[in-house]
This record gives C-alpha cells, structure tokens and sequence, in this order.
C-alpha cells in the first residue's frame, strides 16, 4: 500500500522506499515533516541527512511521496 497525500501529517517521520545511510551517520535517511503549505502540494522536512549548518529542504508532495516507503511510528532520537 503506498502512502497518499492524506497520510501525510506534520510531525510524524517516514523511512524511504530504499533505505540508505545519512551521510557516514549509521541513522537511515529519514524524515520529519515541519510544515505543509495549504493545498498539500509541498512538504518541507528535516532529517538525519539535512545538514545542521543548511535550511530544512522543501518539496513537492509528489517527489516525498515518490521518495517515502512508509510511516514510522516511533523513532529513536
């Protein structure tokens, strides 16, 4: 089952389609959405792979959505 647009919630974190690491980190690429514009066509995220000293990327709902596999329920911080 894939995820839609309605699936998507702020807050929640979401693993890729293809796990891989973040940088030499051990941590998968994972990401948290911070914030959805109005009409849900863009996702802005942060993550093990978003550097610290560069902004949280935006997207368009399409390419997260192409990009995440599924929801996690719990992540370890």
């Amino acid at each position: 089952m894939s995820l839609t647009a309605d699936d998507i919630e702020i807050g929640a974190w979401y693993r890729a389609k293809r796990p891989r690491p973040a940088f030499i980190q051990r941590e998968t690429n994972d990401r948290r959405v911070v914030s959805m514009d109005l009409f849900r066509t863009e996702v802005q995220y942060d993550g093990p792979a978003t550097r610290p000293d560069r902004r949280m990327p935006v997207v368009s709902m399409a390419s997260f959505l192409e990009w995440a596999g599924e929801k996690i329920e719990e992540k370890e911080s």
